[in-house]
């Protein structure tokens, strides 16, 4: 029978009570580019920028100071670009060389898009993927341009066409464009466009998961239906499960229902046991939640301090064969706290299938009565 228990609210809290138990069941050429920016002699010279980065190189190295830096040469490329890429070219410390040219290119990118671009395309291969990664959010903030730029990327430098998509993706989401971003995902090429969509739908949901779960399920493509629906579900799981699951019963595809649902009870179970059972005691027992109450029944520290709960909710779940299983995953933590008790439970157990009992008997070293 079902073994009494302690709410697991209380439990936690250290107070006895029944009242929570779980009840039982009822490549192209690159056409050849200047080396450095040419100077554009029509933008008046940036006279203050001098005595600021003077002031600011004089200062003793930190992060401040470095993150100060790059702000005065995005600053600077915007009116003299040639000058901005030179002093960050010239930088020896390599990180802060990368920060320096990137924070110029999102200056220079913003005044003569092509004549940056131009030049990224140039550059060697290990400095080209942050390269065009800092255009892309030199442009984010006009997203037609950005996508552009994007594409002509992907189309001119084919070596690094999945880093490009991805940095344009997340360079759209930092500003909120998700739409744009998945849009740029869903028109992309065979090989790279399943990885782009994984890459815009998690992000999307990690900040307006309705919409990202309303958009992938949207899609017309079943291949790219179902890779944009799993990323989103897995941003929204990363960052509220518990709304995820609540969310889950308003999807109309049993498939979607049934994997969000094992996605948000199995993250809600490890990140606060108690509320995420709390919701599932409120609910009658079906197949669908059968994932919330094993991720419940299978908690390792719920098996050590009370087992009888867990077993509770094993017995709990409504498939057979799920519910057999589930036990037996509990019996062989139990085990290993108190073997005997364990060994008791398995031989006198109604639950259990007779398959599950053999290996789980044989497992704690005693042959199954014949």
């Amino acid at each position: 029978g079902v073994l009494g228990g302690v709410f697991l609210g209380q439990w936690i809290a250290g107070e006895n009570s029944t009242a929570g138990l779980r009840p039982a069941p009822s490549a192209i050429t690159i056409a050849a580019a200047p080396s450095s920016p040419p100077a554009d002699s029509s933008r008046p010279p940036a006279s203050d920028f001098e005595p600021r980065w003077a002031r600011s190189t004089a200062l003793p190295s930190s992060l401040t100071r470095d993150e100060d830096r790059a702000r005065l040469l995005e600053t600077l490329a915007a009116r003299d670009p040639a000058r901005a890429i030179a002093i960050a070219l010239a930088e020896t410390n390599l990180p802060l060389r990368h920060n320096l040219l990137s924070a110029a290119l999102r200056g220079w990118v913003r005044i003569a898009p092509d004549d940056a671009a131009r030049w990224t395309l140039q550059r060697p291969l290990a400095e080209r993927s942050f390269a065009a990664a800092a255009l892309f959010a030199g442009l984010s903030g006009t997203p037609a341009l950005a996508l552009e730029l994007g594409a002509r990327f992907v189309r001119e430098d084919p070596a690094l066409a999945h880093d490009h998509g991805c940095s344009l993706v997340f360079a759209l989401a930092r500003v909120g464009e998700f739409d744009a971003a998945t849009r740029f995902a869903g028109a992309g090429p065979t090989a790279n466009r399943q990885a782009w969509l994984a890459t815009a739908f998690t992000l999307w949901a990690e900040h307006q998961p309705e919409n990202a779960v309303s958009a992938a399920v949207a899609l017309a493509d079943p291949a790219l239906r179902t890779e944009a629906f799993h990323s989103a579900v897995a941003g929204w799981t990363a960052t509220n499960p518990s709304a995820l699951a609540e969310f889950s019963a308003r999807l109309t595809s049993d498939a979607d229902r049934a994997y969000a649902l094992k996605s948000a009870l199995g993250e809600w179970v490890n990140q606060d046991l108690v509320a995420a059972s709390s919701w599932l005691n409120l609910r009658d027992s079906s197949t669908e939640l059968d994932v919330g109450a094993v991720a419940v029944a299978t908690c390792a520290p719920l098996v050590a301090r009370r087992p009888e709960v867990a077993l509770s909710w094993a017995e709990s779940v409504v498939d057979v064969e799920l519910r057999s299983g589930t036990i037996a995953a509990v019996l062989r933590e139990w085990a290993k706290t108190a073997p005997a008790d364990a060994r008791r439970y398995a031989e006198t157990s109604p639950n259990l299938r007779a398959t599950d009992r053999s290996a789980v008997l044989t497992d704690f070293g005693a042959p199954p009565s014949s």
